[in-house]
């Protein structure tokens, strides 16, 4: 089951920077990243933590709706973040968006709990930071993307 982030994804065929802010117009909320401002990224995934992400999600989305200080937080600074990461590909800072990836992990994880990101999801990301990568989900967990870290 795919939610309407990995829809997107889907429909622009590659990296797309969203912004949801209340000021953005819905027209320039999605924005499509060029390749070519990619580094080399890794993908790891298991296939036995597939599930509905919609569980996940909906405490979350609920949580927000009530005003709960460490959702509505962490959404606004995941939001900062994308708008950071752009920044850092468009500049090639790599370290900066290393550094980010991790950020990202640990906001999600501070948001949803590690009842819910999951043992073996925080095992993958653990593995992959122990060989030198940054690493976030690409979505709501089963899959990492993964960036070697600058020296």
């Amino acid at each position: 089951v795919a939610g309407l982030q990995d829809r997107v994804i889907q429909w622009y065929g590659g990296a797309v920077h969203m912004d949801f802010k209340p000021s953005t117009p819905a027209a320039n909320a999605y924005s499509p990243v060029p390749a070519e401002l990619l580094p080399p990224l890794y993908l790891a995934f298991n296939t036995r933590l597939l599930g509905d992400s919609g569980k996940v999600h909906s405490p979350v989305r609920a949580r927000f709706a009530e005003g709960d200080p460490v959702i509505v937080g962490g959404m606004h600074r995941l939001a900062d973040m994308t708008d950071e990461a752009l920044r850092s590909l468009q500049t090639m800072d790599y370290a900066k968006l290393s550094d980010l990836m991790d950020e990202n992990f640990a906001t999600r994880r501070s948001m949803y709990g590690d009842a819910a990101v999951g043992e073996r999801n925080i095992e993958m990301i653990e593995t992959a930071r122990m060989h030198g990568l940054a690493a976030k989900f690409t979505g709501s967990g089963g899959a990492c993307i993964c960036l070697k870290r600058p020296q």
